[in-house]
């Protein structure tokens, strides 16, 4: 564990790495491969050219996972600006409202987005557009003005039940996770790293792109998930750690089937950014032979709250607390989080910033949950999505994961309907595999002899499902009535 753990800032992190490692590979993507020396020498280059903008304080990024955005971001930082990663699946609209509520006049991004970005913004970056060669010949910038608490990165959340909102995350925010999963894991500078999550994502800018440039492990990035390149890449770049969603996993193991990958230096394989259904983890561990390892976070939390990493994996629990991460149980049930690890709030929402916290100062994560005798999380679901039907407790993920593991079901979601009797009753919502068809009373005869009368949904709707820029689905543009 790093000596200056939480003193330090994220360039002064990576400048200690580049001293240590400086011949080593720092990123490798299918186009190439850049050391620690190499990416320190092009960041600062980056910085420079950056700074002859004359860019606002939050600088947007909108790029794939690709080695140019750990570039990119490390130019923003050193040019003593705060990057700001942009989903680039959102509609224009959308990106509008982020630049604006940002106040962002630069974004750097690729020529693929142009039509996206349209005239959103004054100063628009290409990659593909960039002269390095004249941008070697400008003066190194200036010094990093940043301090541990200073904002380090504004990430927005989704917004899947309303306007995104910008979560705040300093130096010692994420430094500190960064550290933390060190801590619980072991990973080291012999690891290496596939990343195929987007790097927009608090997922994959901590744990995927920070923590291996920070502790000085390769890392292997992959533009666009497909199973069948990520087992390649696992197996010839001889990767140790993936960290990935659920659903890539579902895929993951059906593609393992097929061809059957050497996989034997692989260490851990984390899952996380949304639920781990049972059905997946199972699949997983009979095809693969090791444990698939829950994590649980959000943004807000940097973004790694707690991690299974036990040798006996305890179903449905995603293990206890990082190190330097406090977690409890509220009166509610509500899971309330303590930490360095813990957001500074959201950018601009003073009055959404004081109702995330309680008044001790916890944060409240919005999921409802519960901890055993040994301290590991369970969770229950989202607060807001819990449905009360006649005084009894629903909660919508266990009806989902249940109706996830039909055969003929892709994916699935349930909300609350308003009833006269009840109050609020169940309703579902399936998207079947494509092109197989599925009646809903097979769906609810599915169901019967799995959950309780009162958990099983009034009706439920066989249609394409809503999904948001984070690949979740987006609940509010489902109907209630």
């Amino acid at each position: 564990m790093p000596e200056t753990r939480g003193a330090m800032v994220i360039t002064e992190r990576f400048a200690a790495a580049v001293e240590k490692f400086s011949d080593r590979t720092a990123i490798w993507d299918p186009e190439r491969s850049w050391t620690f020396s190499y990416l320190s020498a092009l960041a600062r280059q980056g910085a420079s050219a950056l700074l002859t903008l004359n860019p606002s304080d939050n600088v947007g990024i909108l790029l794939p996972t690709i080695r140019e955005f750990a570039l990119t971001y490390l130019s923003v930082l050193h040019a003593s600006k705060v990057p700001v990663p942009i989903n680039f699946l959102l509609q224009p609209n959308e990106l509008k409202f982020i630049l604006q509520d940002a106040g962002i006049d630069t974004i750097i991004t690729s020529t693929r987005f142009r039509d996206l970005i349209g005239f959103s913004v004054p100063n628009a970056v290409y990659l593909e557009e960039l002269d390095w060669s004249a941008g070697a010949m400008l003066e190194s910038p200036p010094p990093v003005e940043a301090k541990p608490d200073d904002v380090a990165t504004i990430l927005y959340t989704s917004g899947t039940t309303g306007k995104p909102k910008g979560v705040l995350l300093s130096h010692r925010n994420l430094l500190s996770n960064v550290d933390s999963c060190i801590e619980a894991t072991g990973i080291n500078q012999d690891d290496v790293s596939l990343g195929v999550l987007p790097l927009f994502h608090s997922f994959g800018i901590t744990v995927t792109m920070l923590l291996p440039l920070i502790e000085g492990c390769e890392s292997i990035f992959l533009p666009q998930f497909a199973p069948d390149k990520v087992l390649d890449l696992m197996e010839s770049r001889k990767c140790t750690v993936f960290a990935a969603l659920p659903s890539m996993y579902r895929l993951l193991t059906r593609m393992q089937v097929k061809r059957k990958a050497d996989l034997s230096r692989m260490h851990w394989f984390i899952a996380g950014g949304e639920p781990l259904p049972a059905m997946v983890s199972e699949g997983f561990k009979k095809v693969f032979g090791t444990d698939l390892r829950e994590g649980y976070g959000m943004t807000e939390t940097s973004p790694v709250i707690s991690i299974d990493l036990s040798d006996e994996v305890r179903p449905r629990s995603c293990g206890p607390a990082l190190p330097d991460v406090e977690v409890r149980i509220a009166d509610d049930g509500e899971i309330q989080v303590k930490g360095p690890n813990v957001m500074l709030g959201y950018h601009n929402r003073p009055d959404e910033t004081k109702a995330a916290f309680t008044e001790d100062g916890w944060l409240r994560t919005g999921d409802l949950g519960y901890m055993d005798d040994d301290g590991y999380i369970f969770i229950n679901g989202r607060a807001k999505d819990l449905i009360i039907s006649a005084g009894e407790n629903i909660f919508p993920g266990e009806i989902e994961e249940i109706l996830a593991e039909h055969p003929k079901v892709l994916a699935a979601a349930v909300i609350g309907a308003p009833d006269e009797k009840r109050g609020e009753v169940p309703v579902g919502y399936v998207q079947p595999h494509e092109g197989v068809e599925v009646e809903p009373q097979e769906l609810q005869d599915f169901l019967k002899d799995k959950l309780a009368p009162f958990k099983i949904p009034r009706e439920i709707h066989v249609r394409q499902l809503p999904i948001g820029p984070t690949g979740k689905v987006a609940k509010r543009f489902l109907e209630t009535n």
